[in-house]
């Protein structure tokens, strides 16, 4: 017996801009890299599982063939490991080709103390708070594929740096939701946190959903700067402190996440970008080379079934796509529906 996994699907009451991702034009993963897996379009029409998926609760058999090719071309544009000398240099080597930015301190050392205690590289990321509130960005609050595809890139990371790394690699999500609940609807941060969460428990063992600073007591400075941000001034003069408040509040619980992990060796992962030397914080792209997250994006999906993360409507005001639902099958019967655009 299949279960339907449904969210509330409702329209959105606050038109706000959320601070805790910056939103860029993505592009289409045009340079495909080659994988030990390949989609085979033979006669038969059938696609191998993914490798770095098949230890998922993802009931890949059971997906239709397009489902089938949308996962795996998205997994084909992510880099590859190859292993080159060492166990530090293959990982540094790795991450280089993930990463947007340049650390402070060499990838060399960054790895060196993250993998100092021979257990499992904790990787670090903040995010996954909450659906924007404007319905500009996204269709609904529902978690959808682009939140699929964006998970799946984590444990593809995991896993390639299992390949040299014998403990592995855990991703450990930490949603910033503190940062801006006084700006969202509880409901709706409630739908999207619980469908992130059904995502999340398809990768037992490699990524984990962290809302236990929810309520965190973490101190932040306003600053007037941010005024004169235009990006901020899009949401009008009426919302503009509202919203200056909550990139500070941003700001402040990063660096009190920071502080709690900084006797925890690990990786920090971020979707923000910072310029090279800038911080110690790795800038991971969930989909290509752009910048985006599925909390201000939809995930729109081409002819070719590449996959990106843009604008919900075009400057035209207009849908981007044709709305279509991937109902994704579980292991144990479930069905979990993803809605993504199509053109």
């Amino acid at each position: 017996m299949k279960i339907k996994l449904n969210y509330t699907n409702k329209s959105f009451a606050i038109a706000l801009l959320m601070t805790t991702h910056m939103a860029t034009t993505p592009v289409f993963c045009m340079d495909v890299l080659p994988t030990s897996e390949t989609i085979q379009t033979t006669a038969t029409q059938s696609i191998v599982m993914p490798e770095c998926i098949q230890d998922s609760r993802i009931a890949f058999d059971n997906l239709s063939l397009s489902d089938k090719t949308i996962i795996a071309k998205h997994i084909e544009c992510l880099p590859q490991l190859k292993v080159s000398g060492n166990t530090i240099k293959s990982l540094s080597e790795f991450l280089r080709n993930c990463i947007k930015n340049k650390p402070q301190m060499p990838f060399e050392d960054l790895v060196q103390q993250a993998i100092s205690t021979g257990i499992p590289l904790q990787c670090i990321m903040l995010g996954f708070p909450v659906k924007s509130q404007n319905v500009d960005e996204v269709y609904d609050e529902r978690a959808g594929l682009g939140d699929l595809l964006s998970l799946i890139t984590l444990r593809h990371v995991a896993f390639e740096i299992g390949k040299v790394y014998g403990p592995g690699a855990k991703f450990r999500i930490v949603s910033d939701y503190a940062a801006l609940k006084d700006i969202v609807s509880p409901e709706s941060a409630g739908i999207y946190q619980a469908g992130i969460q059904h995502l999340v428990d398809l990768f037992p063992g490699t990524l984990e959903y962290d809302r236990d600073f929810h309520d965190a007591d973490f101190t932040y400075t306003v600053s007037d700067v941010t005024l004169k941000d235009k990006r901020y001034s899009l949401a009008g003069k009426a919302n503009a402190e509202r919203i200056m408040v909550a990139k500070a509040k941003s700001e402040g619980f990063s660096a009190y996440i920071t502080d709690s992990l900084k006797d925890t060796p690990h990786l920090r992962f971020s979707v923000h970008h910072y310029k090279n030397g800038e911080s110690n914080k790795l800038t991971l792209p969930f989909m290509g080379k752009k910048l985006g997250t599925p909390c201000h994006h939809v995930c729109l999906v081409d002819a070719e079934s590449k996959s990106i993360l843009t604008k919900y409507k075009t400057q035209e005001g207009r849908a981007v796509g044709e709305m279509k639902v991937m109902e994704l099958p579980t292991i144990d019967g479930h069905i979990i529906p993803l809605t993504y655009f199509k053109v």
